[in-house]
């Protein structure tokens, strides 16, 4: 989870490939840990791959 905001900061820096995959590696280790659910989301859109974040955000609509 420490990695998260690493992420956040590629993000921020447009350097989705980096920020997608560190958000990843954290969701594939927490996928109960939902800030880096929403920020893998927000990767996504920014890759204009909206049928992606939409499926998960519906995976995540049970959690919330």
């Amino acid at each position: 989870m420490i990695q998260n905001p690493l992420g956040s900061v590629r993000l921020a820096q447009k350097r989705l490939p980096g920020a997608e995959a560190i958000f990843r590696g954290i969701f594939d280790k927490a996928r109960d840990f939902t800030p880096t659910a929403f920020n893998l989301v927000q990767v996504l859109v920014a890759e204009q791959r909206q049928d992606e974040a939409i499926e998960m955000l519906h995976d995540l609509a049970p959690r919330a």
